[in-house]
């Protein structure tokens, strides 16, 4: 089953720095993540409109701040 979150910020991590993507897309495939961009044209079973969110992928930040 294919997923595509659209319209959030999404916040990832390019391997040397986190990438901001300001009204993204992710294209999850099955267990996989398949894009990440701008293009809302890619085929999906279902869509999510993550509009007005952060759309974080998997260990890319860390929401934990030691007190």
């Amino acid at each position: 089953m294919k997923i595509r979150i659209d319209g959030g910020v999404v916040v990832g991590w390019s391997g040397t720095s986190h990438e901001i993507v300001p009204n993204g897309s992710v294209l999850i495939d099955g267990d996989t993540i398949a894009s990440v961009g701008t293009d809302k044209s890619q085929p999906a079973d279902k869509i999510i409109d993550a509009s007005g969110k952060i759309v974080s992928l998997a260990s890319s930040i860390c929401t934990f701040t030691p007190s």
